[in-house]
């Protein structure tokens, strides 16, 4: 009875480990599998992606060209660093926005370098009173030897020779307008106007405008659009126009457009301003009204646009838009080029519940409603083409805060990842797209160009796997929404490409002695992913793998001719999934397809904050900073696609059709059987080719494709060592004079 008791539980209990084995073999490796076929006709829509979703805010020429001092000849000799185009082709950019981001990047047409003058930055958004910011390129300016525009059109030209030509996104320098106060002289005559129109309602205009909703601004966007039929408000613009002062800022802006025409690049559209919403009237009155220069400014002085009344939110308007309407009616009649204007984006904001889950908060306050005024006046205006939205990411927490994360929220720091994750995605699905309905609703369904997109530069997760994810998931979110309306958003333009900053650019520059280092970020990986794929005119394939879990993400894509399909994918669970090839069926139509070829693209982070370099500085310590790895390679097993955990990628599969060829006959003649499996320190391949005339060779892979044995198998029965490798799963693949002959799957434990 003791015997039989004995027996009877080393059963139960080999019964119970092999199902508790089977448990975390699925737990640690799962499996995407897809039962139905993939047909490569059926695609979410007819035709290919615009190409316009992977452009970029160009590169700070400051940090691009080199000046190197000839003291013999007390000249600079300047040039553009050639190793940044080894970083750049790879992107096979589509679309490049010049001059890109902040004020501090305008270049003039007139003279050399960046053209900046100290008097056009020193009261603009963050740069009150500084002066050293705009001397910095007044001295670059005397180095280089030529106009910027020169060293732009030469880069262009590089580019062009390893792919196609790169179309411009240009800004028009309507700043300097303000700056040098070519509208001040009108202040007076243009309130005379508003007053005018809105004698029925003059209390309102000394409010903050708070007191408005969608009927009253839709009413004072009517009446702000009849103001600009009078004749004084005609008489103003036609003054302007002769004004000596504006009439050579224009024409320089407008003569860089001729040069760049002339060198034969397309210009797909012209943004004038950035980031206006009003400002305009600030930097034109120059804070006089409040009783001082902004030059002047008090330290403590805290001043906020939004509490500006009504006349003067108007007033810049009013001003602004004379403006865009010369430009963009010069710019269509003399270039056919389209013009869109900066739109302004609502005050709406996450934060996290009880359960740290993000909740969206849409306050209709004062800063949305003025957004909505804002973008229905220039929705109106006939010459203005597009509203240009400028996205950047709330920030989750700092780096300062991140250290005390265990203090503060009492959650581990795997913890705050997962919530970081979350919170990054829920900002994208909802305050993203709920951004972008309110700009087309105010915005008369006009086509939307985002120019500038980017996580937040306060964040602890600047330059992180956490930041490439966010990258990738808004240019998959900016598809999404190209899917469900293709003229919603038109370009989707990313925030910077080269600079020396850690938190932004794709590729970062910095000076050790007289060497540049160019190095790439995290973040360049996302973008090369989508880059590469939508510069194929891609089209999304209908397929099971839609479905968007918490950790992973996988989307199809088939291109135009048909011989390529790509499978995209996020994993952000902690453990690696795979996707079975044998178990989806691949046609075209009635034909069945399979991969003779698969390349992969693979971004496989230790953790959520691996980095190359961030500016938390806790980051520096080797505690924090963890590595990651870039796999660029084709795969010598074809069944199994595997994704690491913690990673992002591609693969991309060579298609042809499936043809019963005599290898796969001697495949069915012949059994191949692997065990033990699970197994510790061997394992045995046996076959059924009792005479053993052929040698097959097998080749061994671990779980990212890498590797990690091969050998011959001569006889029926092969033992191979396998004590040394790591736990996990493996394939081993069968192969008889370069021709596949079968996979086998075993997992070491």
């Amino acid at each position: 009875m003791k015997r039989n008791k004995i027996s009877y539980d080393d059963k139960t209990m080999l019964l119970i480990r092999k199902i508790v084995l089977c448990i975390l073999i699925h737990l640690f490796f799962n499996v995407v599998n897809a039962n139905d076929s993939i047909n490569i006709n059926q695609t979410v829509l007819s035709t290919s992606y615009p190409n316009k979703f992977t452009g970029v805010s160009s590169m700070s020429m400051y940090e691009l060209v080199k000046s190197n001092y000839d003291s013999s000849a007390q000249t600079y000799q300047t040039a553009v660093y050639n190793n940044i185009y080894d970083l750049l082709k790879p992107l096979k950019l589509k679309v490049l926005r010049v001059p890109g981001g902040t004020i501090g990047n305008y270049y003039h047409f007139y003279g050399r370098g960046h053209g900046i003058d100290t008097s056009e930055t020193t009261c603009a958004p963050g740069r009150v009173g500084n002066a050293t910011f705009a001397n910095m390129h007044v001295a670059f300016d005397n180095r280089v030897n030529k106009n910027i525009i020169e060293y732009l059109t030469e880069e262009l030209d590089t580019l062009e020779k390893y792919g196609p030509p790169i179309d411009i996104a240009f800004r028009i320098n309507s700043h300097t307008h303000f700056y040098k106060y070519d509208l001040r002289k009108y202040t007076d005559s243009i309130q005379y106007l508003i007053y005018q129109y809105f004698a029925g309602d003059t209390a309102f205009l000394s409010t903050d405008g708070n007191s408005m909703d969608s009927v009253k601004i839709n009413a004072i966007a009517t009446k702000l659009m009849q103001l600009q039929q009078n004749t004084l408000y005609t008489h103003i613009k036609q003054q302007l126009a002769r004004d000596t002062g504006f009439a050579r800022r224009f024409k320089e802006n407008m003569e860089a457009v001729a040069y760049l025409k002339g060198k034969g690049v397309n210009i797909v559209g012209a943004e004038i301003g950035n980031e206006t919403n009003a400002e305009y009237v600030v930097f034109d009155d120059d804070f006089d009204y409040l009783g001082f220069d902004c030059t002047q400014m008090p330290a403590n002085f805290n001043f906020n646009i939004l509490s500006l009344p009504m006349k003067y939110y108007i007033e810049g308007m009013i001003k602004n838009n004379l403006i865009v309407s010369l430009y963009a009616d010069s710019l269509k009649a003399k270039y056919n080029i389209v013009s869109g204007v900066p739109a302004a984006t609502s005050h709406n904001y996450l934060t996290l519940n009880a359960n740290y889950e993000p909740m969206h908060i849409k306050p209709y306050d004062l800063g949305a409603k003025k957004s909505d005024l804002w973008n229905k006046y220039y929705a109106s205006q006939q010459q203005v083409f597009a509203l240009i939205p400028h996205l950047y990411s709330q920030e989750f927490i700092d780096c300062a805060d991140f250290l005390g994360a265990d203090t503060i929220y009492g959650l581990p720091e795997k913890r705050i990842h997962k919530i970081a994750e979350r919170f990054y995605k829920f900002f994208i699905d909802s305050l993203i797209t709920f951004n972008l309905k309110r700009v087309n609703y105010y915005g008369n369904n006009k086509p939307q160009w985002i120019t500038e997109w980017n996580f937040s530069d306060g964040s602890y997760a600047n330059n992180t796997f956490l930041h490439a994810l966010y990258n990738y998931y808004f240019i998959r979110k900016a598809i999404e929404i190209h899917d469900f309306s293709p003229n919603y958003v038109q370009i989707l333009l990313y925030h910077h490409l080269v600079g020396a900053s850690q938190n932004w650019p794709l590729i970062k520059v910095y000076n050790t002695g007289q060497s540049l280092i160019t190095q790439q970020q995290i973040t360049y990986h996302p973008f090369y992913i989508w880059s590469n794929t939508i510069a194929q005119q891609v089209k999304k394939v209908k397929t099971p793998f839609w479905a968007t879990t918490d950790n992973q993400i996988t989307d199809v894509f088939i291109n135009n001719i048909k011989n390529e399909l790509i499978i995209q994918f996020v994993n952000t669970d902690s453990v690696a999934h795979f996707i079975d090839l044998k178990k989806i069926s691949i046609t075209d139509n009635n034909t069945e397809l399979i991969a003779q070829k698969i390349d992969r693209y693979c971004l496989d982070a230790e953790n959520f904050i691996s980095t190359n370099g961030s500016n938390c500085a806790f980051f520096t310590n080797p505690m924090y900073q963890k590595a990651y790895q870039v796999f660029d390679d084709s795969l010598q097993q074809l069944d199994t696609l595997w994704m690491p955990a913690i990673s992002m990628g591609k693969f991309t599969l060579h298609l042809k059709n499936k043809l019963t060829t005599a290898v796969q006959n001697e495949k069915k003649n012949t059994v191949f059987r692997l065990f033990p499996n699970p197994a510790k320190a061997e394992i045995c391949v046996q076959h059924s080719n009792t005479s053993a005339k052929a040698n097959y060779q097998y080749m061994i892979y671990d779980s990212l494709g890498k590797l990690v044995a091969n050998g011959i198998i001569t006889q029926q029965n092969t033992t191979i060592n396998i004590e040394k490798f790591a736990r996990g799963n493996y394939v081993i693949n069968v192969i008889n004079n370069n021709e596949f002959i079968d996979s086998l799957k075993f997992i070491k434990y």
